[in-house]
């Protein structure tokens, strides 16, 4: 997967101990294009938060096991391997089939 680090496509919060639920702005193509790092104090960078920590609650609210503490960032890395649609020759070309992949094309590019 790619160096995403786009500011369009990441929102950054303080946990606060409390709060379980976050949510974020930007679309996604894929549930799995949605990841969550901390910021670590003692390295001075970001550090990937294990999916087992976190899950989707809805389409745009990450949902904590135990409310956080830190620094953390919620940001969309499109992998654009395998495309969305793959087309074959003398097969029909569907208009919704090239948009699902512009899109996922066009949301790469701007992250990075």
């Amino acid at each position: 997967m790619a160096d995403c680090n786009c500011n369009d496509t990441e929102v950054v919060y303080q946990g606060n101990g409390v709060k379980l639920g976050y949510s974020f702005p930007f679309p996604y193509v894929e549930q799995d294009d949605i990841l969550v790092d901390r910021w670590d104090e003692d390295t001075f960078e970001w550090v990937s938060v294990p999916k087992t920590e976190w899950k989707l609650q809805s389409v745009t609210i990450v949902q904590f096991n135990e409310p956080p503490t830190y620094k953390f960032k919620i940001y969309r890395c499109t992998d654009v391997n395998p495309p969305a649609a793959v087309f074959h020759p003398g097969h029909a070309i569907k208009a919704n089939d090239l948009n699902d992949n512009f899109e996922q094309l066009a949301f790469a590019a701007e992250e990075n």
